[in-house]
């Protein structure tokens, strides 16, 4: 399973919701596990509005084409460490 952040249409959920949540996104891809204890974080447009939450979560990477497939879904980035270099 690879840990992804997923952006999500805000009109779709309530953000509050996370077990809804993961249930319509395994409707696309069954393997998808969200993170119950990452936050949803909101997303504003340049006029302060709401656009689109964060979520975290796990899937398999076979799945990876059909989360994105999702009409709730805007884009799901690989969630990778980051350290820093030097």
């Amino acid at each position: 399973m690879s840990p992804v952040l997923i952006e999500l249409k805000a009109n779709y959920f309530d953000s509050k919701n996370l077990e809804l949540i993961e249930k319509t996104l395994q409707k696309k891809a069954s393997s998808f596990k969200i993170d119950m204890d990452y936050p949803v974080i909101p997303m504003q447009n340049h006029e302060q509005e709401l656009y689109s939450y964060l979520v975290r979560g796990a899937i398999d990477e076979l799945q990876l084409n059909q989360l994105k497939a999702s009409n709730e879904v805007i884009e799901v980035f690989k969630d990778t460490p980051i350290a820093p270099f030097g």
